[in-house]
């Protein structure tokens, strides 16, 4: 049994098919994903500025956070902060594990600020 396939072919005379794939498509981000992308940033930083303070390494903060009810590994921690893919919740109980009773909360900087329209009367 042979089985034939047909490649359908395009040319174009568009430079952009000669970039490799990962230079092809590159989303232009909105204001929505950059501010959780600082919202992100943040929280990272401030669990790695608790972490450092009071100089916990990541095993006694594993258990910490098992004494909290919390059950998750070190090497599974270690992975969440780096990657930054945690919860708000997840956050708080990092946080709280390692002492911090505070919060600050960051102000949005002025180019990540959604600019509200006026909206003009119809009489105008």
């Amino acid at each position: 049994m042979q089985i034939v396939f047909n490649v359908l072919r395009i040319k174009t005379e568009s430079p952009i098919y000669d970039l490799p794939n990962h230079f092809r498509f590159k989303p232009v981000a909105d204001k929505d994903s950059l501010q959780a992308d600082f919202f992100r940033r943040y929280a990272k930083k401030l669990i790695q500025d608790a972490r450092d303070d009071g100089n916990f390494p990541y095993w006694e903060i594993a258990e910490r956070l098992q004494a909290l009810g919390v059950d998750i590994d070190t090497q599974a921690l270690i992975n969440k902060v780096n990657r930054n893919a945690f919860s708000f919740v997840f956050a708080l109980q990092l946080l709280s594990a390692m002492g911090k009773t505070t919060l600050p909360i960051p102000t949005l900087p002025d180019e990540l600020k959604r600019r509200r329209r006026r909206s003009r009367s119809p009489n105008q």
